[in-house]
């Protein structure tokens, strides 16, 4: 069992002892790849028995008491965890001979439903001469799911669900393929995402009677989705079919009327990816497509991966709708990234961007520099070249790629473009330097290249439907890289707008005499937001922000003096205040879509000092944002050490 719902705690080993005569003295034998675990002096293993190796031994045993065999020896606990992607498996003697080792694995010939679906992982045949052979392996029955946090597949201390010996080929798996994922339809109002839906694909020639089978997310979450097909599911041949989360409010914006439509599923699509597994009436793994929202993904998926101020348009227009996660190519596996595309949704009928062979996109990027000999892929300098390497997919689809860059220009919107050949490397790998920048600088750059469906070049990376239309990255000022450092850079007209938003409110000592009738007076635009770029560990993000703070403690803060970095007409002098930052949905950092930047008050200690307390009462369990001491750049000028706090 190597990658449970409930979590690593419950991960486990069975040994089992062929010998049918002779018990085995496994005394200080143990585990050296994989997880590490040395059994104890006086360990056996009877004639054809067992033994378990538990990750936790307490946790185990809640999970199994009930159904592990009266005198199987339950051992723990191991040190590491099982791999959930695979990993090689070596087990030796007291004399450090090799016992077996073998290597799993999640996809090829494994069955998938072992990774996160909540089945263990079975050998078929104890005599199997491969143990790495995934044909050798099944999956144990699927839990029912019911209840994915407290149901616990597997059969440890037995034999196997599936035992035979020697082990015969699975039948042939039905071609049913995963098609197209809605699961971050816009401006949803409800509490659920109602207008989710989920399309495969009949390739048969032949009806396929799919009562029986279910639709699971991997991973254990609460809200993982759920589904079994009722009685009566028979899917024609070459034929697309729908799962919906809510059949009603799908049909009320697609027309569904000849469309095979199923559901509803319990659980919801995750917005930040998922693992969505397709499952035949044993159990047995048929489709698994495991996607994500962020590069090299089709971003443009995930709620159109921005808001509407942030691509400059009124959302409204998509609402329930946007952009649904499409396969490509029934030729291609659901594991190639080249193989999906974000685009407009047609549940029950062939994706737009349906066609033989993907095209192509660029798979993978690192950014690097090179820093007297060490490779550097966070915090960028200045005086120093930047590399950027590329890898292409589908292969040899592309020829002559070149990468396109500008130095961003707050006030200006033609920034001068400068084309570098990239380097062919290896077959679909290329690079490209960028020359050494200045401190501060925000470089924007893409990927452009010639293939066969196109004439001239075109775009590659960033894809067409994502929501910014160039990568980037940021230099940081010369003067020292600090860890927790935000950059962030406004035109100063944006920056003066933030305060003239303030200016009606009412003067502060009306907080003294509530009495006064101007008490309640606010700006009616004291809540907008401005544009602006952050540059955080070498990163770029393109963000919306405003002061922050309560109505009568947001213009309070320190004079800061001497400031020359393009400073705003008001208030003068500048102020030390707290900021509110709104990060880009394709962009969040540490999880958060939002950063909060809070100001000191009086001195630097009380920044410590709140940290402090609230860092004190989470740790005896009283619910307290998480405080970090962040430092704060404005436009490449100091402007404050604060805290950022994590409400």
């Amino acid at each position: 069992m190597y990658h449970p719902r409930q979590g690593e705690d419950y991960e486990y080993l069975e040994l089992f002892n062929s010998d049918s005569q002779n018990q085995v003295d496994i005394s200080s034998w143990n585990f050296t790849t994989g997880i590490h675990f040395k059994f104890p002096p006086g360990s056996n293993i009877p004639p054809e028995g067992y033994i378990i190796v538990a990750s936790k031994r307490d946790a185990f045993l809640r999970a199994y008491s009930d159904v592990l065999p009266e005198g199987v020896l339950v051992f723990g606990n191991m040190n590491g965890t099982l791999e959930d992607n695979g990993e090689m498996l070596t087990l030796v003697d007291s004399q450090h001979q090799e016992v077996f080792s073998m290597r799993w694995r999640d996809d090829t010939d494994f069955d998938f439903a072992a990774d996160g679906y909540g089945s263990s992982l079975e050998l078929m045949c104890y005599d199997a001469q491969n143990f790495s052979d995934g044909r050798n392996w099944r999956s144990s029955p699927l839990p029912t799911m019911t209840d994915p946090l407290k149901e616990f597949s597997g059969t440890p201390g037995r034999k196997s669900s599936w035992y035979d010996c020697p082990a015969s080929e699975m039948a042939a798996k039905y071609s049913i393929y995963a098609s197209e994922f809605m699961y971050h339809p816009v401006k949803e109002i409800t509490r659920f995402e109602i207008h989710e839906f989920m399309e495969f694909f009949n390739n048969e020639d032949i009806s396929v009677d799919m009562e029986g089978w279910r639709i699971a997310s991997g991973g254990g979450r609460h809200t993982s989705v759920r589904f079994q097909f009722p009685a009566n599911s028979v899917v024609p041949p070459k034929t697309y079919f729908v799962i919906a989360k809510d059949i009603d409010a799908l049909r009320s914006i697609y027309p569904l009327q000849n469309v095979l439509t199923f559901g509803p599923y319990d659980g919801e699509l995750a917005n930040g990816g998922d693992r969505i597994g397709l499952f035949d009436s044993n159990g047995i793994g048929i489709e698994l497509v495991e996607y994500d929202d962020k590069f090299p993904w089709p971003i443009g998926a995930d709620a159109l991966g921005a808001s509407g101020s942030d691509l400059g348009i009124n959302t409204t227009q998509f609402q329930y709708k946007g952009l649904s996660l499409n396969r490509v190519s029934f030729n291609v596996t659901t594991s190639k990234k080249y193989n999906w595309i974000a685009q407009l949704p047609t549940p029950g009928l062939i994706n737009i961007g349906s066609r033989a062979t993907p095209l192509p996109i660029v798979t993978e990027m690192n950014i690097t520099q090179s820093i007297n000999g060490i490779i550097e892929k966070t915090f960028f300098k200045p005086g120093y070249p930047t590399t950027i390497m590329v890898k292409f997919g589908p292969k040899n689809l592309v020829s002559t790629p070149t990468l396109e860059y500008y130095i961003e220009d707050l006030y200006q919107d033609n920034e001068a473009i400068i084309s570098i050949p990239m380097t062919d490397d290896s077959g679909d790998i290329y690079h490209a330097v960028i020359p050494a920048m200045a401190a501060n600088a925000i470089v924007r750059f893409r990927i452009k290249g010639h293939h066969i469906e196109v004439q001239g070049l075109v775009v590659l990376s960033p894809r067409s439907n994502d929501p910014m239309p160039w990568h980037g990255f940021f230099v940081a000022p010369a003067d020292g890289v600090v860890d927790k450092s935000y950059h962030l850079f406004l035109r100063s007209d944006n920056w003066t707008q933030l305060w003239t938003n303030l200016a009606t409110n009412t003067p502060h000592h009306i907080y003294l005499d509530p009495t006064l009738s101007t008490c309640c007076t606010l700006n009616p635009n004291w809540q907008n937001t401005v544009p602006a770029i952050l540059g955080y560990r070498g990163k770029v993000y393109d963000v919306r922000t405003r002061y922050q703070g309560s109505y009568y403690s947001r213009d309070r803060g320190e004079n800061i003096k001497n400031w020359t970095r393009d400073p705003p007409s008001a208030p003068s002098p500048l102020r030390q205040l707290s900021w509110k930052i709104i990060l880009p949905n394709y962009g969040k950092i540490d999880g958060k879509s939002e950063l909060y930047i809070m100001k000191p008050y009086n001195d630097a200690c009380t920044l410590i000092t709140t940290a402090t307390i609230y860092t004190l009462a989470r740790e005896i369990g009283i619910p307290a944002p998480k405080v970090e001491y962040t430092r704060l750049n404005i436009n490449g000028g100091y402007y404050m050490y604060g805290n950022d706090m994590d409400f």
